[in-house]
C-alpha cells in the first residue's frame, strides 16, 4: 500500500500534468464533494471547460478536477484522509518536502504557497487541497480566492 504522503505527492504531480480523461474510482465522500463542487464552479464560470482527471495511482482517496478557458486553467486536487490529524501530518510532510511557505488565510485554515509550482495547498477537515490557478496578474489572485471558497463550501457540507 502506498503511503498517504506518496498519494498526495503523486496527485499533485498529476494535477500539474496534461489531463487523462477516465472515470475516477472515488470514495463516496469524495463523490459527494465532487457532486457539489462541479456544478458550483460551472455556475460561477459557465464558459470554462470541465475535465475530470484519473489519479495516477487510481486511489479512491484522490479527486482531481480541472477547468480551462482561453487564458485560464484551474486544477483542484483533494486528498481524503482517515482523520484531521492524519491530514495535518501529511500536509506538514508535503509542505516540508516541497519547500512551501506558510501563508495567511482569511478562513483561518492552515495554508501554504508552493512558489515553484504556482499553487496553494491547505487542509480543510480531513482533506488536503492543492489548488493550481494559472491566469493573468490580478485575475489569478481573485480566482484563487473564489475557487478556494467554492472548494471549502463543497467540503464543509460533507
Amino acid at each position: 500500500m502506498k503511503s498517504p504522503f506518496t498519494l498526495c505527492l503523486a496527485a499533485i504531480v498529476l494535477a500539474l500534468s496534461p489531463s487523462a480523461t477516465q472515470a475516477q474510482n472515488k470514495a463516496p465522500e469524495l463523490s459527494d464533494i465532487e457532486e457539489r463542487l462541479v456544478p458550483a464552479v460551472q455556475k460561477e464560470f459557465s464558459t470554462w471547460k470541465y475535465t475530470p482527471v484519473q489519479p495516477l495511482l487510481d486511489s479512491p482517496d484522490v479527486l482531481i478536477d480541472q477547468w480551462r478557458d482561453e487564458n485560464i486553467s484551474v486544477s483542484i486536487t483533494i486528498v481524503r484522509f482517515s482523520s484531521n490529524e492524519e491530514a495535518q501530518k501529511n500536509l506538514h510532510e508535503l509542505t516540508t518536502h516541497l519547500k512551501a511557505v506558510k501563508s495567511s488565510s482569511e478562513s483561518g485554515e492552515e495554508e501554504y504557497l508552493i512558489p515553484t509550482r504556482g499553487s496553494i495547498v491547505y487542509r480543510k477537515k480531513n482533506f488536503t487541497v492543492n489548488l493550481v490557478v494559472r491566469a493573468n496578474g490580478d485575475q489569478q489572485e481573485k480566482l484563487v480566492k473564489q475557487i478556494k471558497q467554492l472548494v471549502s463550501r463543497a467540503i464543509t457540507k460533507s
